[in-house]
């Protein structure tokens, strides 16, 4: 078990993916609000793969 779990550890986007799980918790926790330029491009970027999702 300890041997998967250091191999996992090794994955980069595992990596990005804990970080950004942390900074969420941070963020949740301080009320940190979102910028409008990085919310609006998170929204087009969701719209873009919901399209791409119908033609697949």
């Amino acid at each position: 078990m300890r041997l998967c779990a250091l191999n996992l550890l090794r994955i980069p986007m595992l990596m990005l993916v804990f970080l950004a799980l942390y900074g969420l918790f941070l963020a949740n926790r301080w009320n940190f609000q979102m910028p409008e330029i990085l919310e609006g491009s998170i929204l087009i970027m969701s719209k873009a793969g919901a399209g791409l999702a119908m033609f697949n």
